[in-house]
């Protein structure tokens, strides 16, 4: 994303602004990876001033190939409350960790549904929707049986997914199978009423992108780069948000994303003319007629 910004700033003072049709616009947000944070504020500012872009390019490496899908994503936090007890009397306590243990079995449970049911959408490299387990705390010594466990799950879904459908499925199963017996270990425990329960808190959130080929911003940018069709990715960005917003919107940017999110991250050289290439291209077509779509973010 460095890459892509520091391509926009140095070719800014090579734009004929008097000969654009559209005018061109660089928006720079902030905590993407937090959940999108920054460009929410955006879009609201955009929204209360009336300003209505054509498009949008999101500049996430895509090694310069067109990408106008990606799947949406929703992770969320599950706290467990138990009740302690000294590990020779767990009659006497609610093993938070044990529940929370059957609880990400069945988000396996429902994960693998998902893999073999579908939907499926070959088009993208895991061609279903995700959902898997990626942080747990629980306990604090070896022979107290905890009251508390938390863990962390994300959704990675296809666009047209509903993720509400999951979060149904397993808050149904918390208060049909859990809850249960949750209360009535409560009961040996000695407080049945105000022991025992499951929190499910929304950590970050965006939606998927599906942009029509046939977009303008679509073609312009597909026949710029030279390409018969555009790729679907398993990685989110802003540009879901931008969509859902009404602003047509894909994504294209220098570097490889299995580059990113390791140390030592980077993007070549050649990655970066190519940028240059195609932001010098589009807005030379931008100057030409009223075909071209909005700006480039």
């Amino acid at each position: 994303m460095k890459g892509f910004l520091a391509v926009c700033l140095t070719r800014l003072r090579l734009i004929p602004a008097q000969t654009l049709h559209t005018p061109i616009h660089f928006s720079f947000s902030y905590d993407e990876e937090l959940g999108c944070l920054g460009v929410r504020e955006l879009l609201a500012d955009l929204q209360q001033n009336d300003i209505r872009p054509t498009g949008v390019i999101i500049g996430e490496p895509t090694m310069m190939q067109p990408v106008l899908a990606h799947k949406g994503k929703q992770a969320y936090r599950c706290s467990v409350h138990g009740h302690s007890a000294h590990s020779s009397s767990p009659q006497l306590a609610i093993n938070a960790v044990d529940f929370s243990a059957e609880l990400i079995v069945k988000i396996r449970e429902i994960a693998g549904t998902a893999r073999t049911a579908g939907p499926w959408d070959e088009a993208f490299d895991v061609p279903y929707s995700t959902i898997v387990t990626t942080v747990i705390q629980g306990g604090t010594v070896i022979n107290t049986i905890p009251d508390r466990c938390e863990f962390v799950f994300e959704h990675r879904f296809l666009p047209g997914v509903d993720p509400r459908q999951v979060m149904d499925e397993l808050r149904c199963y918390v208060e049909r199978e859990m809850l249960p017996q949750m209360r009535l270990q409560a009961g040996y425990a000695g407080d049945a009423e105000t022991i025992g329960s499951v929190e499910f808190e929304v950590l970050s959130a965006y939606p998927g992108l599906d942009t029509s080929a046939g977009d303008s911003l679509a073609r312009r940018a597909m026949h710029i780069l030279g390409a018969d069709r555009a790729n679907k990715v398993g990685f989110g960005t802003e540009a879901g948000l931008f969509s859902a917003a009404g602003i047509p919107a894909m994504v294209c940017g220098p570097g490889d994303i299995a580059h990113a999110h390791k140390p030592n991250e980077f993007v070549t050289l050649d990655q970066l003319a190519r940028c240059e290439d195609f932001f010098d291209a589009y807005v030379r077509a931008t100057s030409m007629g009223p075909v071209a779509a909005g700006g480039v973010a």
